[in-house]
């Protein structure tokens, strides 16, 4: 090929890394209304996704009871939006980030491991004669099986017997893989509801019964049968649970055990699937429910006991399985179930601090860290996509108004006031129908606590005046935070506010619900070395107005949720104000004591504003 054909071939259209031409005005709305379409669809999966997060974290600080069935319910919600999350994100920015799904699938895969994993299984002989039962095999033979064998060892008459062990109890169980479908059946039980906890359990129950004893154990237990009984046809057994100590530690299971009585050796082998089946009664199933018990770790060992006359009683029938009862203090503290949540937690909610290695596409270390980074791009991308290609709806507009500085507004759908020209490269605060931003303005346009500024009408400019005159800040270094861009991202019910307070950055994302409790605000600020003491007030102050804070160093991240109309809008106009005044904090607060009062002058101001408007 000659080099001018080469040459025309490497600049032609859709080459990989040649530059792509400039939609037409048409095209380029089409394409902001897709991508606008795919950001609420964004928005929607993150609040899903953080609804189901905050639910789980809320369980594991409050020690609830709760079921494996409502932490995989809750991890598949957040999984499956994370999921959601990616893809739209993916679409916003054109598929610029293929390694979230790898990271996104290697969380997904640990966390499904941990609510999945199969308990190791008990290991040892299958079938032990009741006379070798002594302390040491009692995690074979079961607290009560060992409890007799014990007191026939000390010169007690008991029965003889022999002890189908937890080895082939979970033999039965594999299989037949039958945890697998009682965990299918147990996330679909209404625990509360006491009819569907029957039904639940009947089907469990009924589950195990019709499963079929493997080979190997059915010869075995009919052999010992036929050993134990010797050659009298009449002879008849009991068959009774005996509980596996392993994992339960203070749980008591008194009056949980369960026995057949009269089986003969045609029903041998019923009987003992019987008694296997009594370990999800609806009794036992709220008794490890309650104490955070999982189903797959209560080993249960059978005993097969000669039948004695009644003049005889079995001496340990009485004794509870496991010896010591709850004490007092919460069930829930330290089980399985607990320990299993607080695993998937530290997988699912932590977040990376912006600019750490992990808060890359391909070193997310938790899904939170995913959607951060998915929301964060996603923002990015609508801007960029705005200023590059949009000249008239969808297109960034500047807003007029008394701060001063660059504002600039995004309309995802529905946020400008009908009747709006959309080739006007500025827009009014009255052309813009967006109640989370209105509250927002009017916060950032409350004057400080010491009184209107010199000049009303630019209130950050007379913030940043004193800044100057207090800390000795270059001026000409100081004007230059004047010329940065501000971003406000808006539809109807929705505003998110990228903004640079004296050097910090600062995100505020807001969305509306008219639903009860699905209002949301997100507030988080970095502010850099030289400004923690900054942020420590601002901590304090959001804290005193009911917001949840999480500090991280300079890092502050607070959030106010299932809010009413009025109290959201509030909140709103607190994060303005703070927003806009943030860097006075540093000024007034030069040690803890000055600290404390500019806390308070703050505090004071704020509720001054709120109760005049």
């Amino acid at each position: 090929m000659p080099l001018s054909e080469r040459i025309l071939t490497w600049l032609r259209p859709g080459r990989p890394g040649a530059a792509a031409p400039p939609p037409g005005p048409e095209q380029a709305h089409r394409l902001f209304a897709v991508r606008a379409r795919s950001f609420h669809d964004l928005l929607d999966a993150r609040a899903a996704a953080l609804k189901a997060m905050a639910e789980l974290e809320a369980a594991l600080r409050e020690g609830n009871t709760l079921s494996m069935s409502f932490i995989r319910a809750r991890c598949t919600l957040v999984t499956v939006n994370v999921f959601k999350i990616i893809r739209h994100c993916n679409q916003i920015v054109d598929g610029r980030h293929d390694g979230l799904e790898r990271a996104f699938a290697r969380l997904r895969q640990r966390i499904e491991t941990i609510l999945d994993g199969e308990p190791e299984p008990v290991t040892g002989e299958m079938l032990l004669d009741l006379v070798r039962i002594d302390r040491t095999l009692a995690g074979l033979a079961g607290e009560p099986m060992t409890d007799l064998a014990e007191a026939g060892a000390s010169g007690i008459r008991i029965p003889s017997g022999f002890v189908l062990t937890a080895a082939a109890t979970g033999l039965f169980f594999q299989r037949n893989q039958l945890y697998r479908k009682i965990n299918h059946i147990l996330q679909q039980t209404e625990a509360a509801d006491p009819e569907d906890l029957h039904d639940k359990s009947a089907a469990i129950r009924e589950l195990i019964r019709s499963a079929p004893m493997p080979p190997e154990l059915e010869a075995l237990l009919l052999d010992q049968f036929d050993r134990l009984t010797g050659a009298t046809a009449m002879r008849r057994v009991a068959v009774r649970s005996s509980a596996i100590g392993r994992d339960l530690g203070r749980a008591s299971c008194a009056g949980l055990d369960h026995t057949e009585l009269d089986v003969s050796r045609d029903s041998l082998i019923n009987a003992c699937k019987t008694v296997l089946a009594s370990k999800y009664t609806p009794l036992a199933i709220t008794y490890r429910l309650d104490r955070g018990l999982l189903h797959e770790q209560c080993d249960m060992a059978i005993g097969v006991l000669v039948m004695v006359e009644a003049a005889q009683p079995l001496p340990m029938d009485d004794q509870p399985l496991l010896q010591g009862g709850v004490t007092g203090g919460n069930p829930m503290d330290g089980s399985p179930v607990q320990r299993i949540l607080a695993e998937v937690l530290a997988l699912i909610a932590p977040l990376n601090p912006p600019g750490s290695p992990g808060f890359r596409a391909a070193r997310c270390q938790t899904l939170h860290d995913i959607m951060r980074f998915c929301h964060d791009r996603a923002k990015a991308g609508m801007f960029a996509f705005s200023l590059r290609s949009c000249h008239g709806k969808g297109a960034a507009k500047r807003l007029r108004g008394a701060l001063a500085g660059q504002w600039w507004v995004v309309d995802l759908d529905g946020a400008f006031a009908p009747g709006y020209d959309h080739s006007r490269p500025e827009i009014e605060l009255a052309d813009i129908a967006c109640p989370p931003l209105h509250a927002l303005w009017s916060g950032m346009h409350h004057p400080l606590p010491q009184g209107p500024p010199a000049s009303r009408s630019r209130p950050v400019v007379a913030a940043l005046i004193r800044a100057v005159v207090r800390n000795g800040l270059d001026p000409a270094r100081t004007f230059l935070l004047l010329r940065k861009k501000n971003y406000f991202l808006l539809s109807q019910k929705y505003c998110s506010l990228t903004l640079h307070p004296g050097g910090c950055l600062a995100r505020i994302e807001a969305l509306l619900d008219d639903r009860s409790g699905g209002s949301s605000i997100t507030f988080r600020c970095t502010g850099g070395s030289r400004h923690i003491r900054r942020v420590d007030v601002l901590a304090e102050i959001l804290d005193h107005f009911g917001c949840r804070v999480d500090r991280a160093g300079d890092i502050l991240t607070a959030w106010a949720d299932q809010e009413s109309g009025p109290i959201f809008l509030d909140r709103l106009k607190i994060l303005g104000y703070l927003a806009i005044h943030a860097q006075e904090l540093d000024a007034g607060a030069a040690d803890a004591k000055t600290a404390r009062l500019c806390r308070d002058t703050f505090i004071q101001a704020i509720k001054e504003m709120l109760h005049h408007e």
